[in-house]
């Protein structure tokens, strides 16, 4: 069948329609090597036909027709002339859309393949790499080739998608793009990068063509490829040669990013000999894993490699102690942006970072050397008459923070008014004599006042303009010590205090005047004179050990010295030494502070003289009160007896009656008194003794409330127990009653009437709280301090309340002999007392 190829009209489809042609010449080819496949090309066929017929207008419609009519006979006996007439057909339609011209096929002899056919199957079996997949993507079906060229076997492909074989030098974009065109149904040719089972890559020309089914659906994609990677190769190799030459001095690798192992792929000499190895040893994988003789310097470089070989990265290490290598990273991308490879320049730098680091250490060293001494360096250019320095220059001046170069004006102005004559005066002598130095008081903005030295000179080079050169230094701090060393001079000298300073083997150094005028030095020669020399003999030895051990450890010493002038005179003084160090903590000096004793001694010994006749007089007291108190005892004793017969057989006269009660008080009254006075007596003598043991503060709190109850009820006062309380405190069981029984009372004779009084216990960890509070007018704030003195009544007049002001202080004594306290807790002013005792707590009964 024979059919011209019809005109297209100018808005004809052609690339379309190209790329079906492309696509059914193709399954024409493979029909004939794989005959399951010729029905799904019927198919494609007939879509096609159908599609001409619809869509390439008048001139098509009959070619489309006869083309859907001839595909069947694939199917027959007649499969060959009809497969060639096709092919020929396609050929003359697909070439006259490319704008090629025709080469008709020659017509075939029986069923022996033409020239034509012969070729096109010899392509498939011996050179295309042919495979099929499912509408997945998922491989039904490879020939030999693409076995050998991927190194799987076909048991290993079945069943795997292309993945299997990517290389990573493609982005994503190229796959998905690739997935989107066959699966519209359009032909994908393109260049593809795959990697073997070995990790090998190779280069693929491919072409992937959709299958439809009986419905016109895609069923499966057929893929032809072509093996380029020889040219691939090739054409990488020389685009690497062209970063490269094997004369640089520098060394150049290129290793492959690709690859887990980062081979090198190429390297010149220069490389190989700065990694100390043959050419040869440098290409592949640096110390591969396994390997036992690894040089060091290619394990360096194998790490160094690894890390940085990512950016545009530089780093410096040392393969060798006594060599340094700079490894420079630079990125290789491929056509598609990947980055596939890395240039890796190597050079070896020990020298320059031998000089660099010298230059560095010397740098800092200076800007540290300028920076301790507070100076800055500065460089004036007379032809820009711009004036630039260091970084401290502008801390120094006070001007980082403003814009603008520095000028000379605007310099001038922060000079005090008073300096200024001279610094123009040494402005003036750089210009006439090429040096200066000059010193002034600058204003800081943000310092205040600073002291300020500058230098300069005259710096002349061949062939440059003219300009000066030199330091600021600030010396503030100079100066401050300066003025606070003579302000300390002046006090030193002026005080009346005797003051030496001097060696550490008593060389003396500075004395002010009172010890001149004290030792006798005045007008003398005082270089050759050693303080140790004043010490009497019998003491000097002990006077040195001290001066020793101070020198060693630190400290200071003080006590009386007698010394010997050297007129004969005998000396004594209260004598204060010590250690003066530097900055590394080292002894350095020793300071002496002394002072004429004899008038101290003597007022000392007079206030001992005092101290002695207050103590006797104090006795004296003490054993009169005693002995007057039991002498008073007696014949009181006595009336009080008499008296309590009196009121056991009152007399008729109601007035007598009262007179005996009136006795019987101030008997009673007379009697606590009195046995106050002894209680007191005692304590301060000594002769009191407590025998602290283990006792129950609940029983012992009940016993004391039962006593004052009376007392209490007689002025309706509520007397408040705490709660059951099993707490234990070791104290005198005797003498803590009294003290309880005293605080009661006087909760309940200062309270107001139907007032209440509160006990409260409280139980910490070593000690128990108890305390005593009253709702009575409390105590005045301006009488809290002799709140325990003897004879001291507190409470504010008006009051008559009988009382002799002993009570508290007896309490107070036997609290600190029991080992306890007793006080007073802040209140407010007229809302009642708090008094508590406080005591060491004993352990829980067994």
């Amino acid at each position: 069948m024979s059919h011209a190829t019809p005109d297209f009209e100018a808005d004809f489809p052609a690339q379309p329609l190209l790329d079906a042609l492309d696509s059914a010449i193709s399954l024409l080819a493979l029909s004939e090597v794989s005959p399951d496949r010729r029905p799904g090309l019927v198919s494609h066929l007939r879509s096609l036909g159908q599609w001409l017929s619809e869509h390439g207008g008048p001139a098509w419609r009959a070619p489309g027709q006869a083309l859907q009519a001839q595909a069947p006979g694939l199917l027959g006996q007649d499969y060959r002339s009809t497969r060639f007439e096709l092919l020929n057909l396609l050929h003359q339609w697909r070439q006259t859309l490319a704008g090629a011209p025709s080469a008709p096929a020659a017509e075939p002899e029986d069923t022996a393949l033409t020239p034509t056919g012969q070729t096109e199957r010899m392509a498939l079996d011996e050179h295309a790499i042919f495979s099929v997949t499912d509408r997945q993507g998922v491989i039904t079906e490879v020939n030999d080739r693409f076995c050998q060229i991927s190194g799987y076997r076909r048991e290993e492909l079945i069943g795997r998608t292309h993945g299997l074989l990517r290389s990573g030098r493609h982005p994503d974009s190229l796959y998905r793009e690739m997935w989107g065109t066959i699966t519209r149904g359009d032909v994908w040719q393109g260049v593809l990068c795959n990697r073997s089972k070995a990790g090998r890559y190779y280069w693929v020309q491919s072409t992937i063509v959709p299958i439809r089914g009986e419905q016109g659906h895609i069923t499966e994609f057929v893929s032809i490829r072509t093996d380029i990677t020889a040219l691939k190769e090739i054409e990488e190799r020389l685009r690497l040669l062209e970063r490269a030459t094997q004369g640089s001095r520098t060394g150049i690798l290129i290793v492959d990013r690709c690859h887990p192992d980062m081979p090198v792929v190429w390297a010149n000499q220069a490389a190989a000999r700065l990694a100390d190895v043959p050419p040869a040893q440098l290409l592949g994988p640096l110390c591969p894993a396994g390997s036992t003789d690894c040089a060091p310097t290619l394990l360096s470089l194998r790490t160094h490699i690894q890390a940085h070989a990512a950016g545009n990265d530089t780093v410096r290490f040392r393969p060798h102690p006594d060599q340094v290598i700079e490894l420079r990273c630079s990125p290789i991308h491929s056509d598609d942006g990947i980055h596939t490879h890395g240039l890796i320049l190597l050079e070896d730098v020990t020298e320059a970072e031998r000089q660099s680091q010298h230059l560095v250490q010397a740098q800092a060293r200076l800007l540290q050397a300028q920076h301790s001494a507070q100076m800055a360096h500065w460089v004036y250019d007379a032809h820009c008459q711009q004036l630039t320095g260091s970084a401290l220059l502008n801390e120094l001046l006070g001007t980082d923070g403003l814009g603008g170069a520095l000028s000379l004006p605007r310099l001038h102005g922060g000079v005090l008014p008073d300096d200024r004559l001279a610094v123009l005066r040494g402005l003036a002598a750089l210009r006439r004599q090429g040096t200066t130095q000059v010193s002034f008081r600058y204003r800081h903005p943000s310092l205040g006042t600073r002291h300020l030295v500058v230098t300069g000179t005259l710096e002349l080079l061949p062939g440059q303009p003219r300009r000066w050169i030199g330091t600021v230094q600030d010396l503030t701090r100079l100066r401050q010590a300066e003025a606070r060393a003579q302000k300390f001079a002046q006090v030193f000298d002026h005080t009346d205090q005797c003051a030496c300073i001097t060696e550490m083997d008593g060389r003396i150094l500075h004395v002010n005047r009172a010890a001149r005028q004290l030792l006798r030095l005045e007008g003398g020669d005082l270089s050759q004179l050693r303080l140790r020399d004043l010490i009497l003999p019998s003491e000097r030895e002990e006077a040195l050990r001290q001066a020793r051990q101070m020198a060693k450890q630190g400290g200071r010493w003080s006590g009386l010295l007698r010394l010997q002038l050297a007129d004969g005179a005998m000396l004594s003084v209260r004598h204060d030494t010590g250690v003066v160090t530097d900055r590394q903590g080292q002894a350095r000096y020793l300071y002496h502070l002394f002072q004429d004793c004899a008038k101290d001694l003597r007022h000392h010994e007079e206030l001992l003289e005092a101290k002695l006749s207050a103590e006797r007089a104090n006795e004296a007291k003490t054993s009169f009160l005693s002995r007057m108190s039991h002498e008073l005892r007696t014949p009181l004793n006595a009336i009080l007896g008499f008296a309590q017969l009196m009121d056991l057989d009152p007399p008729a006269d109601a007035r007598h009656a009262g007179y005996v009660r009136e006795i019987l008080t101030a008997g009673r009254h007379l009697l606590t008194l009195i046995n106050d006075v002894l209680d007191l007596s005692a304590v301060e003598a000594g002769r009191v003794t407590v025998d602290c043991r283990p006792l129950a503060m609940g029983e012992l709190l009940r016993e004391c409330v039962s006593l004052m109850r009376p007392l209490a009820d007689a002025r309706r006062i509520a007397l408040t127990l705490p709660p059951e309380h099993a707490v234990r405190v070791r104290a005198d069981r005797t003498r803590l009653k009294q003290v309880l029984l005293n605080l009661l009372s006087n909760a309940i004779k200062y309270n107001r009437e139907a007032g209440a009084v509160r006990i409260s216990v409280v139980s910490a960890t070593a000690k128990v709280r108890i305390t005593v509070g009253d709702t009575g007018p409390g105590i005045p704030p301006e009488f809290r301090a002799r709140l325990f003195q003897p004879f001291s009544r507190l409470r504010q007049e008006g009051q008559t309340v009988e009382g002799h002001g002993m009570g508290l202080a007896v309490s107070q004594r036997l609290m600190e002999a029991m080992e306890g306290r007793i006080g007073l807790s802040e209140t407010p002013s007229g809302q009642g007392c708090e008094f508590w005792i406080e005591l060491p707590r004993a352990p829980a009964a067994d």
